[in-house]
């Protein structure tokens, strides 16, 4: 009975639904929910861009289709958005070297827009299943020429849906308890630091820097400034309030994961 109990509550207990209300009651919380009802995709983060006040952005990607799949000829989709969250360009391409390198700067974003975040899809043939990619590529940062410094992706933000040809955007789930993160790294002897966040989910959400509160706007990035410090303590009701973090000192930018 118990056994039985369990098979018919499966399916309910985590249906978008039953994920929502254990995350409001804070039961068996859920955090990330990649499309398990799809037998294949194309998951992204949403990368940072920034293209003002000196800044170049540099993304390097793969064939991932090719070298992981042996699958030859895909394409890929970049879609990028400005600090609001609205589509400014995209790029479809059919082919791809096996190492691939973009630079963003002002020139390549339209409309003067100084910073928001982007995504990049693997496009494949709807008839191919059980691919599976996250896309977790290395995206660096320059200011005022200086060297790049180079972190992954920090966490998932958006999927392609190869039957309806979509992209997706209900990956992070928020929940009702307060989560709490403390930066592991002395900033104090940093000359500036900028706390780069991206609202990945499908809601708004708060987010408290030392006790400062702000509100991310669905599909809003944001840059927050923070006084040279020990310690940044962030708390949210999104379990991956997680930002890129830029600290300057002496002309050079170093990035980190939070």
């Amino acid at each position: 009975m118990k056994n039985f109990l369990k098979s018919f509550l499966k399916p309910y207990y985590n249906s978008s639904i039953g994920v929502k209300i254990r995350n409001n009651i804070g039961f068996n919380i859920v955090p990330i929910c990649l499309p398990g009802n799809l037998s294949s995709y194309s998951v992204s983060d949403a990368f940072p861009w920034r293209a003002g006040d000196g800044y170049k952005t540099h993304f390097k990607y793969s064939d991932i289709l090719k070298e992981y799949y042996n699958i030859n000829g895909s394409g890929y989709k970049f879609v990028f958005y400005n600090k609001m969250g609205a589509v400014i360009k995209e790029i479809i391409e059919s082919k791809m070297d096996t190492i691939n390198e973009l630079v963003i700067e002002k020139d390549f974003i339209p409309y003067g827009e100084e910073f928001g975040n982007f995504s990049i899809f693997h496009l494949f043939d709807s008839g191919i299943k059980n691919i599976n990619i996250l896309n977790r590529c290395y995206v660096g940062f320059s200011k005022n020429g200086s060297i790049p410094s180079y972190v992954h992706g920090n966490v998932f933000s958006r999927y392609w849906d190869p039957i309806t040809n979509k992209i997706e955007t209900d990956i992070i789930k928020l929940t009702k308890k307060v989560h709490n993160y403390v930066l592991q790294k002395n900033f104090s002897e940093f000359e500036k630091i900028e706390l780069f966040f991206t609202n990945q989910t499908t809601s708004e959400y708060w987010i408290k820097i030392n006790n400062d509160k702000i509100i991310l706007d669905i599909g809003q990035s944001k840059i927050y400034s923070v006084k040279p410090c020990d310690i940044i303590h962030i708390k949210s009701n999104n379990y991956w309030a997680r930002p890129i973090v830029f600290a300057e000192k002496n002309n050079y930018i170093d990035c980190f994961h939070s």
